[in-house]
C-alpha cells in the first residue's frame, strides 16, 4: 500500500513534474 501514498503525494505536490501526461489530461477533462 506504500505505492498509493507515494502516488498521491507526488500528484499533490507537482502536477506536471512527474504527471505531465496525466496532469494535462486531468486538467483538460
Amino acid at each position: 500500500m506504500p505505492t498509493r501514498l507515494r502516488k498521491i503525494r507526488k500528484f499533490r505536490g507537482t502536477r506536471t513534474c512527474g504527471w505531465g501526461r496525466v496532469g494535462q489530461q486531468r486538467k483538460s477533462g
